[in-house]
């Protein structure tokens, strides 16, 4: 129930509807964003970690219109402790399947977070560690896990079921685009969940929320 409120705060909901001939595929041809998974990691006092992949639009706004998608992998660090929150920008290694690589966490003008794209996908596969260097003492290594389950159902079937369950509610005459991530939101509910939108060129939103299972915990009215 948690993860409805959650939803239904984030989202402007418009009264929309699906053309007959509009379903799935119509929607994976017009992806602004697909997150493919999420790892994370936290260390009590210090910080969170979360780092998802996939492809999205360039340039990205959400304007109802999908563009050419590119690959990323943006690794998210939310500071608990006050150190790194002072900062300007986090030093930092990623070390993606024994390969160590610098990255260099920049602070988020809008909100406290630390963030950078690799530019690159990462597979979900792959074993992820960072390493924060916040100042001389000894670096902090955090080891990335899959927020998601195993067993748990991909991006492309989270659309797949949000086309089908917003059917009748999606009006794409005009043009659209969706969006699917992966969300894990500790602040409110610490459950994995896919988080699809269905935005139409005219600004109107349609959102399905699903978990792990493929179960439909919460749309649009």
């Amino acid at each position: 129930m948690a993860v409805v409120v959650v939803a239904g705060i984030m989202c402007v909901v418009g009264a929309l509807h699906f053309r007959k001939n509009d379903n799935y595929k119509s929607a994976l041809s017009n992806v602004a964003e697909a997150r493919y998974y999420m790892k994370s990691a936290e260390t009590d006092g210090v910080a969170r970690i979360q780092l998802y992949s996939g492809t999205r639009e360039e340039p990205y706004k959400v304007d109802g219109i999908a563009h050419p998608n590119k690959a990323f992998t943006v690794v998210s660090v939310e500071p608990t402790d006050n150190t790194i929150a002072r900062m300007a920008e986090v030093p930092a290694e990623i070390t993606i399947d024994g390969v160590m690589t610098p990255i260099t966490l920049t602070k988020n003008p809008y909100g406290t977070n630390f963030a950078t794209d690799l530019g690159r996908l990462v597979e979900p596969t792959s074993a992820v560690s960072i390493t924060l260097k916040i100042d001389d003492t000894t670096p902090i290594v955090f080891e990335l896990q899959n927020v998601m389950p195993e067993t748990a159902i991909g991006w492309e079937r989270a659309l797949e079921i949000a086309t089908a369950s917003v059917k009748d509610k999606i009006d794409t005459g005009n043009g659209f685009e969706t969006y699917v991530k992966v969300l894990c939101d500790k602040q409110t509910v610490n459950t994995p969940y896919w988080y699809v939108t269905f935005v139409t060129a005219d600004g109107q939103t349609v959102f399905v929320i699903i978990d792990a299972t493929g179960k439909v915990v919460g749309k649009s009215k």
